[in-house]
């Protein structure tokens, strides 16, 4: 028997850590009088078990006699979302708890609407996997009345310095300084400001003009496009920030203190832009609030840098670095560095150089020095080491990189040769490698057997690039009782690259320097119940940082994937901005939100109009398109001052080629957020086709058509897709969509539909792709095209079609049905006039055998129309001859005068859409 056993294993903190819950706000729906008030907690975890306390005012005086007969009533319950802004989801439970534990959870409230009280409640999960997420108190009638997010009590001081010039101001002032520490109490933020470079203009206070002389923090997280408006949330619903100014002196120079309730806690700000305003209201600098404590940072477990292939091999640290304002001092002690660096640094730029730059990997590229703020001009450039002949150095540095230390963290740390180049790579962390565990197991995915693993896997610890872990398991594989078998991965427990354990976990997780699969033979053994201990001691190549959020994969005798669990830190740590990012390939992402901004693959950026009910190719590939249709819309920014026209993207249709029982066939999937309602998620909005077999999915569903896979989480649609594939198992693409409400809405329509797509590589062969945001993806470059400048008030009608990040104009992007594989630069069936020779061009026609069927063709002295692309895919495959029935398969294929052989496949395996995609359509608009 297959076996999948399978355990969504929540790698996190070994040792369990105690939530609070306080700051009720009113949930988002929440229309009534009640003000709960007060807190939940400390809430202990003991395995998968919690208890809490609770003392709470303002509840609903109905529960005086308990609970009602209404579902949830007078109920005190975590759900599975992390927001008390919008849907909270249903109650959280998980692991091996199936059944809702919260149905008979419930307070006795006292006539004053008071309740204190405690609850024991088996989620079937680790407390650091409950930490954010949604605390509801409901009321009598089940509604749910307040809302809280569920944190370790800790609330970290934020500071923003490293002051830039807003993305839209061009005037002469330079804003420099610190604003912090920023301390939070509740929802009210208390915050100290020393600036230099302000307005002088401010001397006297602020003026008429609204935002005049303003200090305040923004919606926004960035600081290189709109930082949108002020920010506030919760039960603070008037804008607090009007009042909130500072006054300078004659120079710009200015200090003070501000004391501001924004209806959110310290977690809520972190990260969001904070934004010095001029005289005249205008946005003139800006910064991200971040942690205010410093941190020693250090650089070790040296590897090559991906392009290098010379003999050298750098190893030893640099740090402890540490930082003072914005200036940093690290100390060095390398080995293997280049000896020709004996006499210092030679005349070639970055010649023996020892520098941070802006990347946040070892394994692709780590981009040019870093700095940033006030500091403009590079300062790496005299920063060099000088070698023995032996190889050795060692040092100290110190150097201005405008930024903090928490900014810096995760940032790559170059060694340069003698000749300027990249040598060796590590990346820049706080030096503690924190341990990792597993626990609170699931069914891996596409597991249906009866196996239920539980247990724990960890401590996880890194020396280097090395990671050591014990593991003790139940409901295991009893198959394993005398080790692993013949099959691949048979009785494996490994890390995947991964980090899902609800999708496709791709394959095992080595990096760097490891080049061969280190995990092949690493196995556990049974007894015939299925339980298991023991230890692994393996090297990745990579630090825990690098290892932290992946999937853990526990197999079957078979080699099946039977337990999952995505790899977690054991202390939970509040977010830094920016945050670590992983390696950013595999995968490569792009996601296209509101009124379309485009994140385009590679960090590239543009926005993009498009026209009124018009259908625009986003991406096509060989055997994969995706439409989506824009719509005009009108609604309000900042707090209504700005009267904005712009677009929305409101339907996204998805075609691909996929192997059936014997031969390709047809799927469609369309997302129409017309038919979303008022809760933001449908039983229509999403429908399909597999084969010409039509399909609907619910909000909590899924459908599997060869490559294909598509499930709808609420108002999220999933559509993983392994083109010309009979399964998903290594599928590249995914394109998610999330619907949404358009919020402050004037006129067109009410939902919109943000996109993100990835491409995660499964071979080195190029990648074939274009469209509007498909383009991006086949550019290892960024593409960085127009963006629209919102004003503060006003009308304002968004142009930007996306000029100078795409190819020609936005109108041969256009297409005239959401299914159609056709326009300008289509790829749908491969391109070989341009990039012929690939393996994907050959599948495009939707037969795997199409090389070999030339190859003998070719052999035949058949004539092609199309011999120039022939000979291209010829020269690649170079494969052997076919056997006779494929030769008398393709040769029987009618090829119409002027056509090729791949066009007459393309013809023929088109030939069904308009019927199908029309019946799509219609039922999908219905």
């Amino acid at each position: 028997m297959a076996l999948r056993i399978a355990s969504l294993l929540a790698l996190g903190a070994v040792a369990s850590s105690q939530l609070t819950a306080g700051g009720f706000v009113p949930y988002y729906t929440y229309t009534g009088d009640l003000a709960v008030s007060g807190t939940v907690g400390p809430m202990t975890t003991a395995g998968t078990t919690q208890t809490f306390y609770y003392q709470l005012d303002g509840v609903d005086t109905l529960c005086e006699s308990g609970a009602g007969s209404a579902g949830n009533s007078c109920g005190i319950h975590i759900h599975a979302g992390r927001t008390c802004v919008d849907n909270a989801l249903g109650h959280y439970y998980t692991g091996a708890v199936t059944t809702d534990p919260w149905t008979s959870i419930a307070y006795t409230a006292t006539a004053a609407g008071t309740t204190s009280g405690s609850v024991t409640v088996d989620t079937g999960a680790a407390s650091t996997t409950l930490e954010g997420l949604a605390l509801i108190v409901h009321g009598y009638d089940g509604g749910r009345i307040a809302c809280a997010l569920l944190s370790d009590g800790v609330d970290s001081a934020l500071q923003a310095s490293a002051f830039v010039p807003y993305y839209t101001y061009t005037g002469s002032l330079a804003v420099s300084g610190v604003v912090g520490p920023m301390t939070t109490a509740g929802t009210t933020q208390t915050f100290s400001y020393t600036l230099v470079g302000a307005d002088p203009a401010c001397e006297s206070g602020a003026g008429s003009a609204g935002n005049s002389c303003g200090i305040h923090i923004h919606t926004g997280t960035t600081c290189t496009d709109n930082a949108l408006g002020h920010y506030y949330t919760g039960a603070v619903t008037t804008d607090p920030w009007t009042s909130v100014s500072y006054t300078s002196d004659s120079a710009g120079a200015s200090s003070g203190s501000v004391t501001v309730d924004t209806g959110a806690g310290s977690g809520e700000v972190a990260g969001r832009a904070f934004i010095i305003h001029g005289y005249d209201g205008g946005r003139i600098g800006c910064a991200i609030l971040g942690a205010a404590t410093q941190v020693t940072l250090t650089a070790d477990g040296f590897v090559p840098y991906y392009t290098y292939t010379g003999n050298l091999a750098v190893s030893g640290t640099v740090g402890p670095m540490t930082t003072v304002g914005t200036t940093q001092t690290f100390y060095y002690q390398l080995d293997g560095v280049d000896t020709l660096c004996e006499s210092g640094a030679g005349s070639a730029g970055n010649s023996c150089g020892i520098h941070i730059h802006a990347g946040r990997t070892c394994v692709d590229n780590a981009l040019g020095h870093y700095y940033t703020g006030a500091v403009t001009t590079d300062p790496w450039t005299s920063i060099a080491y000088t070698a023995t002949a032996a190889g050795t150095t060692s040092g100290s540095v110190t150097v201005d990189t405008g930024a903090a230390s928490t900014t810096l963290e995760g940032l790559a740390l170059i060694v340069h040769g003698y000749d300027g180049g990249r040598i060796a790579c590590a990346l820049l962390s706080d030096g503690v490698d924190s341990a990792l565990q597993a626990s609170a197991f699931v069914p891996y995915y596409t597991y249906t057997g009866s196996l239920a693993v539980s247990g724990v896997v960890g401590p996880m610890t890194t020396a280097g690039t090395t990671q050591t872990f014990s593991y003790t398991l139940v409901g295991a594989d009893p198959a394993c009782e005398s080790g692993a078998g013949s099959a691949g991965n048979s009785c494996g427990i490994h890390i995947h690259t991964g980090t899902t354990c609800t999708d496709n976990a791709l394959g095992h997780y080595y990096t760097g320097a490891v080049t061969t699969d280190p995990w092949t033979s690493v196995s556990y053994t049974s007894d015939s119940a299925g339980a298991s201990s023991g230890s692994v001691t393996v090297d990745t190549g990579a630090g825990s940082g690098e290892v932290a959020g992946r999937a853990f994969i526990i197999h079957g005798y078979d080699g099946g994937r039977i337990g999952c669990a995505i790899l977690g830190a054991t202390v939970a740590s509040p977010p830094s901005y920016p945050p670590s990012l992983p390696p950013p390939s595999p995968p490569v992402g792009a996601s296209i939100m509101q009124d379309p901004h485009m994140d385009l693959a590679h960090d590239g950026h543009a926005d993009f109009r498009g026209k009124h009910k018009s259908l625009y190719k986003y991406l096509s590939t060989p055997g994969l398109s995706v439409n989506v249709l824009i719509e005009e819309a009108l609604y309000t920014l900042h707090d209504g001052k700005l009267l904005v026209n712009g677009t929305y993207m409101t339907e996204v249709h998805v075609a691909a080629l996929v192997e059936g029982s014997s031969q390709c066939k047809w799927a469609y999937v369309s997302y129409v957020a017309s038919q979303l309602n008022g809760q933001n998620w449908g039983w229509s909005n999403v429908k399909g086709s597999c084969g010409g077999n039509e399909f609907k999915l619910g909000p909590n569903a899924n459908r599997g058509c060869g490559g294909l896979h598509a499930r709808v989480k609420m108002s999220t649609a999933t559509i993983t897709v392994a083109p010309f594939e009979g399964s998903t198992e290594a599928a590249p693409w995914k394109i998610v969509v999330h619907g949404d409400h358009v919020h402050d809405r004037v006129a067109g329509p009410e939902h919109r539909l943000d996109i993100e797509l990835s491409y995660s590589p499964q071979s080195s062969a190029p990648l074939i792709a274009h469209g509007l945001i498909g383009q991006s993806f086949a550019d290892p470059l960024p593409r960085f095209g127009r963006l629209d400048v919102y004003p503060e008030e006003g009308t304002f009608t968004t142009s930007a079609q996306a000029e100078g990040a795409i190819e020609g104009t936005a109108d041969i992007y256009e297409v005239s049905s959401p299914f159609e594989t056709d326009f300008t630069f289509s790829l749908f069936a491969g391109e070989p006039s341009r990039k012929a020779g690939t393996a994907d061009a050959a599948k495009a026609t939707c037969d795997k055998k199409l090389a070999d069927e030339l190859s003998d063709l070719e052999q035949q002295g058949k004539v092609l129309a199309i011999r120039p692309w022939f000979q291209a895919i010829k020269r690649s495959f170079q494969r052997a001859v076919a056997p006779p029935s494929v030769v008398a398969r393709a040769a029987s294929i009618e090829v119409r005068p002027g056509e090729g052989l791949m066009e007459a496949h393309r013809r023929l395996a088109e030939a069904a859409l308009p019927r199908a995609a029309q019946s799509i359509l219609l039922s999908a608009r219905a």
